[in-house]
């Protein structure tokens, strides 16, 4: 099986998703499923923290919304600087900022 690697030129405001003229083969088009995995471990981590009384219903909140904008970030390094900012957040609270790390570390390796 071959990959290749195709670039869309967009100028302005203007965004291109996926452009096809024609295939046939298969089209793979998103994150591995391995990361959305990982987003989810990394979510039930935080939720379990709060359950336990570790993190507030903000954190908790800003967790979240953090996780959300990585799985709907056009790009891996969008991705792995919101995974970063919920390090940040997380410093400190059982172990979740360095897992927070280590998953925008993985994310951000999918872009290379």
């Amino acid at each position: 099986m071959s990959t290749h690697q195709f670039q869309n030129v967009a100028s302005g405001n203007a965004q291109v998703g996926v452009q096809i003229g024609q295939n046939t083969g298969s089209v793979t088009v998103g994150r591995p499923a391995a990361a959305g995995a990982e987003l989810d471990r990394l979510l039930d981590a935080i939720r379990q923290a709060h359950q336990r009384g570790e993190l507030d219903a903000d954190t908790l909140s800003e967790a979240e919304h953090e996780i959300s904008v990585a799985r709907a970030a056009p790009d891996p390094g969008r991705a792995a600087r919101a995974l970063r900012r919920l390090g940040g957040m997380l410093d400190g609270v059982a172990g979740l900022g360095a897992l927070a790390g280590a998953v925008a570390a993985a994310v951000e390796s999918l872009g290379s």
